[in-house]
């Protein structure tokens, strides 16, 4: 008995679409549209989880900007406008170091106040004395906020151990 050409497509055809509509209704039947959209943002959620994705970077920054003078100094006090020789240790918050001028054997050169610098180094560095040593801890707004910078991730606070080696006036 010969079968007509249609006639085997069709007998396909119908068979899997139903099958298709079967497992379509079996998977969705007890899931409503909201339930579906809470259960996407969980997937989300958890992928950011394990992403290491922090909404919350209070692991990694700082409340508020922070000066610990160390050791006291002498002379004239920096001032906005003067260029300055800085000698320093870059950290962040979990202790990792991610600079130092020591390891290059010398000290970083800038001018206060005209923005060569993050702004915490403008505002820490400001009134320090030759030989005086500070701690900055530096919150992100301050340092390289949002964008971060190199092996420093976006909004990590920074911890900077300065010593003031020189003052030119720039006034």
């Amino acid at each position: 008995m010969d079968v007509p050409e249609g006639a085997k497509f069709i007998f396909f055809v119908v068979p899997v679409f139903l099958v298709s509509i079967g497992l379509i209704y079996f998977f969705f039947k007890n899931d409503s549209s909201d339930e579906g959209l809470n259960s996407i943002d969980k997937q989300i959620q958890e992928a950011e989880e394990i992403s290491g994705s922090q909404s919350n970077t209070e692991d990694i920054d700082f409340e508020e900007f922070k000066i610990e003078t160390i050791e006291e100094g002498e002379g004239k006090e920096a001032e906005a406008g003067d260029e300055v020789s800085v000698h320093y240790i870059g950290t962040l918050k979990d202790g990792t170091k991610f600079d130092s001028s020591y390891d290059r054997g010398e000290p970083f050169t800038f001018t206060i106040g005209i923005g060569q610098v993050i702004q915490g180094w403008d505002q820490g560095i400001v009134g320090m004395k030759v030989g005086e040593k500070r701690i900055l801890e530096i919150p992100s707004e301050l340092g390289y906020g949002e964008a971060g910078q190199g092996s420093i991730p976006r909004n990590a606070g920074l911890i900077f151990e300065t010593e003031l080696v020189s003052i030119n006036s720039g006034n």
